[in-house]
């Protein structure tokens, strides 16, 4: 299930963005070939085929594939730590859009949920419930569900939940929810990092990080025919060997190792 790179998740903020998605491409016999693969593999525990099978199920235009792909990454990554948990967070949310944006009703659900509970990203009621809407309005057994978020909400963000939820269903979906993962990225090396005291820090080049901290950086590498422009870095999460960042106009988040850069 170790696959660089796909999206990670990144709550719905404020207002949405929104563009038309791709039709789903029609099931063809080697979709239901390979679900049935992947069915075989996870009921005899062999969970990296699995995800494997599923995966080629989705590309074949299998929404029940991405489905089971998403749901086994992001169970995996409950259990899993530091960066494992990072990679499986984001590409099995990046999954689970991709068969809620098919329109199934399950998958629907499940992004809710992780919404709904912080997952991976900032916890978002007024996103779970656009989703978890969608997904009702899809399959009425989801509406006890539906009926326990909006207890926790007050009524104008019932109301913008139910905005975003019919430009879900117009085929108007986010397009921040999910953001790929660079595994390394050779302008940015980690020098120290703590994570036993009452702050996490960590340095990087030549900068000190503790979560959260917006600040500029200069590069490490660079060519000679350009100066080392420091780019803007949000720390987003450090951990005992590694530290998540942002980079201000890039859309990839980058996960950079403290023993060595991976390319």
């Amino acid at each position: 299930m170790k696959r660089l790179v796909l999206p990670l998740l990144v709550a719905v903020l404020g207002s949405v963005t929104v563009v038309s998605a791709a039709p789903a491409a029609p099931a063809t016999n080697n979709a239901a070939a390979m679900l049935s693969q992947g069915n075989s593999f996870r009921d005899n525990g062999r969970m990296t085929e699995a995800v494997w099978a599923y995966r080629q199920a989705a590309k074949a235009g299998s929404a029940e594939g991405a489905l089971n792909a998403g749901k086994m990454l992001c169970d995996d990554a409950l259990k899993s730590r530091g960066r494992q948990r990072i990679l499986d967070l984001s590409e099995g949310v990046a999954d689970l859009f991709q068969a809620a944006t098919n329109r199934l009703p399950q998958a629907c659900a499940e992004l809710s949920g992780v919404l709904r509970n912080g997952i991976g990203v900032n916890k978002n009621l007024t996103a779970a419930y656009a989703w978890m809407l969608l997904a009702a309005k899809k399959d009425n057994s989801f509406a006890p569900q539906l009926d326990q978020l909006v207890v926790q909400m007050n009524p104008d963000d019932v109301q913008q939940a139910q905005v975003l939820a019919d430009q879900y269903a117009r085929g108007r979906w986010p397009t921040d929810l999910v953001r790929p993962v660079d595994n390394g990225d050779q302008r940015f090396e980690i020098k120290g990092i703590t994570v036993g005291g009452r702050e996490k820090m960590v340095i990087l080049n030549r900068v000190t990080f503790t979560e959260g901290d917006t600040q500029d950086v200069a590069p490490e590498k660079h060519s000679p025919q350009s100066a080392a422009v420091p780019v803007t870095i949000t720390c987003k999460e450090i951990g005992p060997d590694y530290v998540l960042v942002s980079v201000a106009g890039e859309t990839h988040l980058k996960l950079l190792s403290s023993a060595s850069l991976i390319d």
